[in-house]
């Protein structure tokens, strides 16, 4: 069961919790401190959308004709709701005592997992954001083997496997996503990223070519997911977006520029930013706080095209600045600020306002607590209590883009090969 010690400490972190989660810099925490939160029950969150300035224009007849009449804004709903998500963590009573002083251990147990808990946790929020279609996959394969009695996956090189962190569990579907595959979820054993193979723990029964990979906890088939960076920045003119006809309100369409199987150029994200000034008729350019995605193999195919770098802005205004080829997890590209995003994928650049976006959410990121406790013990097969504590982060919340003519994409690029 549970310790003294692990519920001390559980008690001094739980109240930091929330500043902790903030701190880990990736583009969900961003979209957090910027966005409009909207709490939320059972309920459905509604949206509005502007589609009509109000007002009418016209000539008239100054000796005596009317004027005319006027007329409204016009606009529509989208409607969405939370999305759960858990993350929990055990450690038994043996270890947390056999690390309590430091005569013993210089590492306690239950600190370091925490320490490790929460900023993994806001990484796979981050992942399943910038994944996020409105599916649970995080990625696709391309081919599988059997090596010494475990399946080995090589995913597409668009996600790649960038969804995946090593020991986290998943689920396998079949590539219609009809259903998981029997005797899951499934523990990742390692990742090779030189290769993008996923090696699983055990053999997985029905293992095909074209396999999807989603998080741990779906069931059935089209088990859904968050609606993230690639459900809000589709290409597709038909569907739907949050309830809403795309071919019916081209509002709900993003900016798109095709890369036609090129590295990305100036002109391409000149062009994105034109799309944007031409339906929103900014006076200063660019929506203030736009930023641009890009995967770090994209920010590769920018420094290596000899006319970007010939035109390109790598000094920042600084004289007598470094104007080599170097990696900068912050640059400009086309006059927009871009930002080198690990999990961004790898064919496309995306362009967001993060305060375009808002959330909805039950609560934010917190401990699961039942009756006042936070910590829980698990059982052994005998019914008995096991020497072990059991706790959980969770979130319930969903995103939607509430300003589609200010977001863009950069889609079809050519993938460097590395």
């Amino acid at each position: 069961m549970a310790t003294d010690l692990v519920f001390a400490q559980m008690e001094k972190v739980a109240p930091k919790l929330p500043d902790w989660f903030g701190r880990f810099d990736n583009i969900v925490n961003l979209i957090n401190s910027k966005a409009d939160v909207e709490k939320v029950s059972e309920r459905d969150f509604r949206a509005t959308y502007l589609t009509t300035n109000g007002g009418r224009v016209g000539t008239y007849n100054p000796d005596g004709g009317g004027l005319g009449l006027g007329s409204a804004q016009e606009g529509g709903v989208m409607i969405t709701t939370y999305f759960p998500f858990s993350f929990r963590g055990q450690i038994t009573q043996l270890a947390s005592r056999a690390t309590a002083a430091a005569e013993q251990s210089r590492l306690q147990g239950f600190k370091k997992l925490l320490k490790t808990m929460i900023p993994d946790f806001a990484d796979f929020l981050d992942r399943a954001w910038h994944m996020g279609d409105g599916t649970a996959v995080l990625g696709t394969a391309i081919s599988f083997s059997t090596v010494a009695s475990k399946t080995v996956y090589v995913m597409d090189t668009t996600n790649g496997v960038q969804g995946f962190r090593r020991g986290e569990w998943y689920q396998v579907y079949d590539s219609a996503l009809a259903a998981p595959k029997a005797g899951g979820p499934f523990k990742l054993q390692s990742i090779n990223y030189q290769t993008r193979s996923l090696t699983f723990a055990v053999t997985i029964a029905g293992a095909a070519n074209t396999d999807k990979i989603v998080f741990e906890g779906t069931s059935g088939a089209t088990p859904a997911g968050l609606k993230g960076l690639l459900y809000h920045n589709n290409t597709a003119t038909s569907g739907s977006t949050h309830g809403v006809n795309r071919a019916n309100e081209p509002e709900i369409l993003v900016n798109v520029r095709d890369g036609g199987n090129s590295v990305p150029t100036v002109q391409m994200g000149m062009q994105i930013a034109h799309q944007i000034i031409e339906r929103r008729k900014i006076d200063q350019g660019t929506p203030n706080g736009m930023m641009a995605l890009v995967n770090q193999k994209q920010q590769a195919n920018i420094r290596q095209n000899v006319m970007d770098i010939a035109n390109y802005d790598l000094t920042n205004g600084k004289v007598n600045a470094d104007i080599g080829v170097k990696v900068d997890m912050k640059f400009m590209f086309a006059g927009i600020p871009a930002t080198v995003d690990p999990h961004q994928a790898t064919n496309r650049i995306d362009y967001i306002v993060p305060n375009d976006w808002s959330i909805a959410e039950i609560d934010p990121v917190g401990w699961f607590e039942m009756n006042g406790n936070k910590l829980f013990p698990l059982y052994a097969l005998d019914g008995s209590p096991a020497a072990t504590a059991w706790f959980a982060l969770y979130v319930l919340r969903d995103y939607l883009c509430q300003n589609f003519g200010n977001a863009g994409v950069i889609y079809n690029l050519a993938q460097p090969t590395y």
